[in-house]
């Protein structure tokens, strides 16, 4: 390894530039004004030779070469690409990707891509967020959508266009408010989402929309809900979530095509997916999950909420959650959607109860019960499920509380000892993690944000249920939380002081139904 602090350039981006020519003597590295005088010679030429088809092809050509030494700049001479960007030659580049040839267009969004990467060195970083922001400046990002349009879909100049795109945000995250109200670039990742098929335009395109929703606002969220993508991203985790139940269907039919093709009974067309295009397993997992990122982002509004119970979101999850097959990849964020679209949302809650076995998914019979998931560990996944449970008994989903009270006595109160081993484990560890934070010497509301990465948020979350069973009045489920309520009075308490106002209907109303329960047991209380 180098020394600390030196750069270790890749050979991929500096081959052409420092390696020697045969004898050990090293080709001439040109400078910033070398480099921009071939340019504009060769741009002036592009300009001549227009009606010309065949000298505007080298002209083309000749300018490839040029921007694909520009674009190692970066890394190889970091003073060269400086003087470069103050004789405002990338402006220029995004003024032709709106009239060059496919092979220039790509040379330019590939120089784009190379120079918005973020490397692991902070010159490097801040290097590449300048750039983003000169082509914020020169309105980069429209050109760059419309050769969405120009080029076929499966043109590598598409994917240079996507990861241009999704580097702009991850360095700039106000680029994504940008990109989300370029309404013609929606529409094409919709259209793409929609297409049968698991290949990498489909999983570029689906990370691509997860990066646009995690940085984007609230309001352009609410906007992209009205041009259906809720509605898309569902249908597009149907099949992928089917197709896991049948693996060995799928694999006998691959087999089958595979016979067809040796005895040529089947031919490929134009149109067919090339088979180094699909997807392997770990692949298509990763596409199913940015599809369901994409979901956790747009069901922040209530009124995508109920864009996605009216497009079978709900059942959908519920079916991934029962088929044993796709539990372990996809339970975890089954839970945590209906976990999110529950809250405040009644057409998603009405779908929910009346489902014959919605509240057995969300009552599991114990610990055990919950299916280990790829992508969520089980205290997320318990956080979630007491989060569900908590929305179930506010009574704002209608499900009937003689029924809920049912389920937490059935199989002899399993469901209530559960709660009540949850409860001690999470305040030994939310206790033992407050006494370590204190050598941190934070102020109260650091130290409950803190608390929170401890599992506090799911003790609240006990501490409410425990709270409502209390409350029932049902003596037998009141002889087993007895010992617990001083300790479940003084969570109540912490959770209502710190309750924010990020949503105020939403934070009201656990506010008045926290209060109720604070009240109710101190009065129990007093009384002892």
């Amino acid at each position: 390894m180098g020394a600390p602090g030196d750069v270790i350039k890749s050979p991929t981006f500096v081959d052409e530039f420092i390696l020697p020519l045969p004898g050990g003597v090293r080709p001439h590295r040109e400078t910033a004004d070398e480099l921009y005088s071939s340019f504009q010679l060769r741009l002036e030429a592009l300009n001549d030779y227009g009606a010309e088809p065949d000298r505007l092809g080298e002209s083309e050509e000749a300018l490839v070469e040029i921007i694909s030494k520009m674009r190692m700049t970066k890394i190889v001479s970091p003073k060269v690409y400086q003087e470069l960007v103050q004789l405002e030659v990338f402006e220029t580049m995004v003024g032709l990707l709106g009239n060059c040839g496919n092979d220039l267009a790509s040379c330019i969004l590939l120089a784009f891509e190379k120079l918005t990467y973020a490397y692991i060195y902070v010159m490097h970083d801040e290097q590449a967020a300048d750039f983003v922001d000169l082509l914020v400046k020169c309105q980069a990002v429209e050109a760059i959508v419309s050769c969405f349009f120009r080029f076929s879909e499966d043109d590598d100049v598409v994917y240079g266009a996507l990861q241009t795109i999704a580097h702009m945000i991850f360095l700039r995250p106000n680029v994504a408010e940008i990109v989300g109200k370029q309404t013609e670039l929606i529409n094409w990742v919709l259209e793409v989402l929609k297409t049968k098929g698991c290949d990498y335009k489909k999983q570029y395109t689906a990370g691509l929309l997860t990066t646009i929703l995690q940085y984007t606002s609230r309001e352009n969220i609410l906007e992209l809900g009205k041009m259906g993508t809720v509605d898309v991203v569902v249908e597009a985790l149907l099949p992928y979530t089917k197709s896991l139940v049948s693996k060995e269907d799928i694999l006998f039919q691959k087999e089958l095509e595979r016979l067809q093709i040796l005895f040529g009974c089947l031919r490929y067309t134009k149109t067919r997916v090339k088979k180094e295009d699909m997807l392997d397993e770990d692949e298509e997992f990763d596409l199913v999950q940015s599809l369901f990122d994409c979901l956790f982002c747009l069901l922040s509004p209530v009124e995508n909420k109920e864009r996605f119970a009216d497009a079978g979101g709900v059942h959908l999850m519920l079916q991934i959650v029962k088929q044993e097959k796709l539990s372990n990849f996809y339970y975890g964020s089954a839970i945590a959607a209906l976990d999110i679209a529950l809250k405040q949302c009644p057409s998603a809650s009405d779908k929910f109860v009346n489902d014959a076995l919605a509240l057995d998914i969300a009552f599991p019979a114990s610990r055990d019960a919950i299916s280990s998931s790829i992508t969520h560990k089980s205290d997320e996944i318990e956080g979630h499920l007491m989060s569900l449970i908590t929305t179930l008994t506010d009574g704002s989903t209608g499900v009937k509380k003689v029924a809920l009270l049912d389920k937490f006595e059935e199989n002899d109160y399993k469901i209530i000892g559960w709660l009540l081993d949850l409860f001690t484990r999470y305040s030994l560890q939310v206790h033992a993690a407050a006494n370590h934070l204190k050598k941190k010497q934070l102020d109260q509301s650091e130290l409950y944000d803190e608390k929170l990465e401890y599992g506090l948020s799911t003790l609240q979350s006990i501490a409410v249920i425990l709270a409502y069973l209390w409350l029932s009045k049902r003596s037998t489920i009141r002889a087993k939380i007895e010992e617990l309520k001083k300790d479940v009075l003084e969570i109540l308490k912490e959770y209502r002081d710190n309750i924010g106002n990020e949503d105020e209907s939403e934070e009201i109303a656990a506010n008045t139904v926290i209060n109720e329960y604070i009240v109710s047991l101190e009065k129990v209380i007093s009384v002892y």
